[in-house]
């Protein structure tokens, strides 16, 4: 009984928040301003600079109980005659709900790699918004539109690497399908 109502719990709060969720949403901020992780996110708890990487983090961490309704039953004799009673009380469970981001930027303030810990119930917010953006941010503005510049492919986002800009200069585009042939001419002297 114990555990129907643990799992009953783990499921009202989730709702429908999964990490799958979060994963998403972080993975369709990589590439992008760290703006846009402001705008999605709101500002951060901390930032931290590491050489010409920016560590931003976001984090919560909430106590609290949740009730459940438990019931047991009472047996005894008055006399020789058996007597059985139901009682019916609820128990405060405890809990505690975190969540932490950490996203890294480049010098140029561009997302480059994303982590988080916690349990649902702390990063369900967290959750919300990105859903909601990776939802959008797949039709509305493709990353291929938005020419980032870099210095080598680990600027770049996932899926990106960094190429040489017709002018001058560099930015982060989407890798080029190649075959295995040109991937064997291009890691050969020929």
């Amino acid at each position: 009984m114990r555990k129907f109502w643990k799992s009953l719990i783990v499921i009202i709060l989730a709702g429908c928040a999964t990490f799958g969720q979060m994963e998403d949403g972080l993975r369709s901020l990589m590439g992008k301003s760290d703006r846009e992780a402001f705008a999605v996110l709101g500002y951060p708890s901390a930032k931290q600079d590491f050489g010409s990487d920016t560590v931003y983090l976001w984090y919560v961490s909430q106590s609290g109980s949740v009730f459940i309704p438990q019931t047991s039953t009472t047996t005894g004799y008055v006399g020789r005659v058996p007597v059985y009673g139901t009682t019916s009380y609820t128990q405060a469970i405890p809990v505690n709900y975190n969540c932490q981001i950490k996203l890294i930027a480049n010098r140029d303030g561009i997302l480059r790699s994303w982590e988080y810990n916690g349990n649902i119930g702390g990063c369900e917010q967290y959750i919300s918004r990105l859903k909601t953006y990776a939802g959008s941010a797949s039709t509305v503005i493709p990353t291929t539109l938005v020419p980032m510049a870099c210095q080598e492919n680990s600027d770049c986002g996932q899926g990106q690497s960094c190429r040489s800009r017709k002018g001058g200069g560099t930015e982060c585009r989407v890798k080029e399908q190649t075959s295995p042939v040109d991937d064997i001419l291009s890691t050969h002297n020929y």
